[in-house]
């Protein structure tokens, strides 16, 4: 009995299976019957990878590039309503393309192509303007410089900067805006470095005609040092950051002479009182008058500026007085000397004179 039970229970298990199996299995979908037909011409429109899409890659980063050569050089400032209007076919341009067809491609290159010719109609006279207004303002700059000392005192690096100029130029040319424009911010650096190392270097020696470095030897020495390294910078060919130590060796410079520029005065004050009382003791102010009051007023000048603590104007006028006091003082002697000179040349001829008289006498006694 039990064995007709397990049997029972295996064959209920082996249906089950069975009957889940049929429920589970997809219905076959029976095979399309083949027909055999002619090839005709698709009427769908043709998929991007059918499209020839290199012209117009081409034409497009052909606008684009012209688009962003305006830009660069200004050319809405130059001519807006010509850049506006090519400005406008770029935009045409974009929103209208199209890869559905060959023939739609075709048509969008041909606009972008339009574009681009507007574009770069435009962007060329740009730069023909922006030329000609960087060479104006490249010109001022050089001048300064040559104006600063530049042929004087530095004409290797003055050589080396209107070498860069040629170099530009040569760029222009070739029609390698961006390398000629980059050319260009480097010369005017370089040109504007020099016109600064020579300020700082005309600076520098004012604080020293004046002797100002002995009143802080150390900290004259420390500006000095970074002057120095400025000058290096700018041999090694690292214009911008001799520029950015020259800049900061002119305000150290500025701000140690005007710390001592008061001191100064003061010295200025006493030098040119020194030598106007040299003056009045020659009798200048008599001898000499219109130089010597040429020299007081301006010393009285150099007093009000300096009640008025403006240092560096007062003791300029101090020491102008003191040489122009000094130059009276030397007329006087000069008018000095040729006075007496005069006077002796008439004492020895009163002399003569009384000789002859005796004689004359002599003679007339003599003959009586």
């Amino acid at each position: 009995m039990k064995n007709k039970i397990i049997v029972f229970l295996i064959l209920l298990l082996f249906s089950s299976i069975i009957i889940i199996s049929c429920k589970t299995t997809p219905e076959e979908t029976p095979a399309p019957v083949e027909q055999t037909t002619t090839p005709s011409t698709p009427s769908t429109p043709a998929t991007p990878s059918q499209v020839d899409s290199g012209s117009l890659n081409r034409a497009a980063e052909r606008a684009a590039a012209a688009r962003k050569l305006g830009s660069d050089f200004n050319a809405n400032d130059y001519f807006p309503a010509e850049w506006d209007s090519a400005n406008t076919l770029y935009s045409q341009a974009e929103s209208q393309r199209s890869t559905a067809t060959q023939a739609e491609a075709n048509a969008s290159a041909d606009r972008y192509n339009s574009a681009a010719d507007a574009l770069e109609a435009v962007a060329l006279r740009a730069i023909e303007k922006y030329a000609d207004d960087q060479e104006a303002e490249l010109l001022y700059k050089r001048d300064r410089a040559i104006q600063a000392g530049a042929e004087e005192l530095v004409p290797d690096y003055l050589l080396a900067a209107d070498n860069k100029v040629m170099d530009l130029l040569a760029a222009y040319e070739a029609g390698d805006y961006y390398a000629a424009n980059d050319l260009l911010a480097e010369a005017k650096d370089m040109y504007e470095t020099l016109e600064l190392g020579l300020a700082v270097y005309h600076l520098r020696m004012d604080i020293e005609d004046r002797g100002f470095a002995s009143y802080d030897p150390s900290s004259i020495s420390a500006i000095d040092d970074l002057g120095l390294s400025a000058i290096d910078d700018y041999q090694n060919g690292d214009s911008r950051s001799a520029h950015e130590k020259a800049q900061a060796a002119m305000n150290q410079y500025m701000d140690f002479r005007n710390e001592w520029m008061e001191i100064y005065t003061v010295d200025a004050a006493r030098r040119a009182g020194e030598e106007r009382q040299k003056a009045l003791d020659l009798k200048a102010n008599i001898a000499a008058r219109f130089d010597y009051d040429t020299a007081d007023s301006l010393y009285s000048r150099a007093q009000g500026s300096h009640r008025a603590q403006r240092f560096e104007e007062a003791a300029d006028q101090y020491d102008r007085s003191r040489l122009l006091f000094a130059a009276a003082s030397q007329l006087t002697m000069e008018k000095r000397t040729l006075a007496e000179d005069a006077l002796r040349e008439a004492d020895m001829r009163m002399s003569e004179s009384d000789q002859t008289v005796q004689r004359a006498e002599a003679i007339i006694e003599g003959g009586l």
